[in-house]
């Protein structure tokens, strides 16, 4: 498979569970609160292109969170992040090439448009909090993340946390972990490395998953296996969970080109 721009990462799915572009979360019981927070420890940065919170709505809500028309695809939506009176507080965020990327995109309508979106900090816990004029009946929570390029999207998050106010403390009430659908430990894997002059391209079970432009090393080298993680982000947060684990390798092929 030889698709894989460089420099962007696929939709994948470690052990089954594929990160989307949009969720939708519709809370069986309405709860009422001035505050809504997501949060995320996914790394690097990410996108957050629309955050929706809607009050209770007898037709439902939409079906598709991509779609860019999405506070009217039901009749009877009110879409309470979009309110003048509302405000918008972030942990940071991402300044690239001057392009606006306020926490208050969340809000503007538009799910895709170019430098329209919340891009969060690097480091750190990425946070929201959208804080109403004043406690409202919340019935539904819909978000979007990463960027769209042609049909497809990139740099979706792979973790995340969906929080109200009680008036005393949050309280979760959603979440997604990519790593909770993953144990390696079940069985043998296959893990592929292509390395030329240009580029690196990564496969996981014979699927390329992953492709960066080599600038890294261009003399021959040592092959190394080991848990060793660099702290660059690939990898998510790396912290003490390591500690004490180990690897089984059953074989390791390595080819040169002629």
């Amino acid at each position: 498979n030889g698709d894989t721009d460089v420099n962007s990462q696929k939709r994948f799915a470690f052990g089954g569970v594929e990160p989307q572009p949009g969720y939708t979360h519709i809370l069986a019981t309405p709860v009422t609160t001035n505050k809504i927070r997501f949060s995320s420890t996914h790394r690097p940065h990410f996108h957050i292109g629309e955050f929706r919170i809607f009050a209770p709505n007898a037709a439902g809500y939409p079906e598709d969170a991509t779609s860019e028309s999405a506070d009217t695809d039901v009749a009877g939506l009110v879409n309470y992040t979009r309110d003048a009176s509302t405000t918008i507080a972030a942990s940071g965020q991402y300044v690239v090439n001057g392009r606006n990327t306020d926490p208050e995109n969340v809000g503007d309508g538009q799910v895709a448009a170019s430098g329209k979106s919340w891009i969060a900090q690097a480091e750190g816990e990425k946070w929201l909090e959208i804080t109403l004029s004043e406690a409202k009946e919340i019935g539904c929570i819909q978000f979007t993340n990463g960027w769209k390029s042609g049909d497809g999207w990139n740099a979706l998050i792979n973790n995340y946390k969906l929080s109200y106010h009680d008036g005393t403390q949050w309280v979760e009430f959603a979440s997604f972990d990519v790593a909770n659908g993953a144990d390696f430990s079940e069985e043998y894997h296959t893990y592929g490395l292509l390395w030329t002059e240009t580029e690196f391209k990564f496969y996981f079970d014979g699927e390329e998953y992953y492709g960066d432009t080599h600038t890294l090393c261009h003399n021959e080298t040592n092959i190394f296996l080991s848990l060793a993680i660099l702290d660059k982000g690939w990898a998510g947060e790396v912290t003490d969970a390591i500690d004490g684990t180990s690897m089984k390798v059953d074989y390791v092929r390595y080819f040169q080109a002629k």
